[in-house]
């Protein structure tokens, strides 16, 4: 899954690519992938039994798992550097 928001910034970036399993079970603290009907695919962070957090800080917070079907957990994050090359005067 590449991440196209800022929703999980700084931790997660635009670009990040995602890898996810879904034979994985989230554990606490662990993020993980939900398709949620309206919504599309989000990115949830499990804080305790049925407590999910939409964003790093947990303003947002979900109660339950009936709002979203699970999509698998996070076990692998690729971050793209930009190519830059350093300019030398």
């Amino acid at each position: 899954y590449r991440v196209s928001n800022h929703d999980w910034a700084p931790f997660l970036i635009p670009g990040d690519l995602l890898v996810v399993d879904p034979e994985v079970k989230p554990q606490n603290q662990d993020i993980f992938l939900v398709w949620v009907r309206g919504q599309g695919t989000l990115i949830l962070k499990k804080l305790a039994d049925n407590y999910f957090a939409r964003d790093p800080y947990a303003f947002n917070v979900l109660k339950g798992s009936s709002h979203f079907n699970y999509i698998g957990c996070v076990v692998l994050l690729y971050r793209l550097r930009k190519n830059k090359t350093p300019k030398f005067e």
